[in-house]
């Protein structure tokens, strides 16, 4: 199956049966509410596949934009190193940066719904190269792993903010419009999203400067030279003593 490929042949006629059914009154009738029960959650299966192929498609013919360390310049465009460039440029990513969002949505609604295994490897390996490759992560949905290993992204629509007055750090759900009490852990470990585990991830800035880094074998990056086309960030994480 790929996005854009035609309904399953027996999708309409079973649709059409349930409806007969149910129209007449027979849900009770027989096997009629385990056979509409199976009905259901094929139907449930089929649409999240087919949202996760959808979504996994918008993010791939997006994934230049997203992963692009250059500038998007056209003619007549803003040059980026201005502040209308940096603003055209910031609205470009945070856009391209919503379809990450859209599609780990997918993927948790899809394993919900009994997606096949294969499909949601697929598409989660997809997740986690798009996340490994962006050259600067939202640093407002950035938080320490509570296990101590490296970089989480927080749940769509979770964000992380400082107090103003002390500088310490709350979450705030822009759906709920609620946010935590400043210093409260943030959302259990099984919400939050990989920054990605394999060699696509970026070479850790400070082992590029030193050949060594603070963090050891905690830092979320690959301590090794970068390659061509390659992200270079810096480590955030502390060391022990510094605590």
């Amino acid at each position: 199956a790929f996005d854009g490929a035609p309904p399953p042949a027996e999708e309409e006629p079973l649709i059409d049966a349930m409806m007969v059914v149910r129209s007449r009154g027979l849900e009770q009738s027989g096997r009629n509410t385990e056979l509409l029960e199976r009905g259901e959650q094929w139907l449930r299966t089929l649409r999240a596949e087919r949202n996760l192929m959808r979504v996994a498609a918008e993010m791939r013919s997006a994934l230049d934009i997203l992963t692009d360390k250059g500038s998007h310049l056209n003619a007549g465009d803003h040059f980026p190193s201005t502040f209308a460039g940096q603003m055209v440029e910031g609205g470009l990513r945070a856009h391209v940066w919503s379809k990450v969002e859209n599609l780990s949505t997918a993927l948790k609604k899809a394993k919900v719904a009994g997606a096949q295994d294969q499909l949601i490897r697929k598409e989660a390996d997809l997740l986690a190269e798009v996340v490994a490759r962006v050259p600067e992560l939202p640093a407002d949905r950035c938080v320490l792993d509570p296990d101590g290993q490296g970089v989480k992204l927080l749940p769509q629509g979770h964000q992380r903010a400082l107090e103003t007055t002390f500088g310490g750090v709350y979450y705030y759900d822009s759906q709920s419009r609620k946010a935590t009490d400043v210093g409260e852990d943030p959302p259990p470990q099984n919400e939050l999203g990989d920054v990605g585990t394999d060699g696509s991830r970026p070479c850790c800035a400070e082992w590029v400067r030193s050949r060594k880094c603070k963090a050891g074998r905690r830092c979320p990056w690959r301590h090794e030279m970068p390659r061509s086309g390659d992200a270079v960030r810096e480590c955030i994480l502390r060391r022990e003593d510094d605590r």
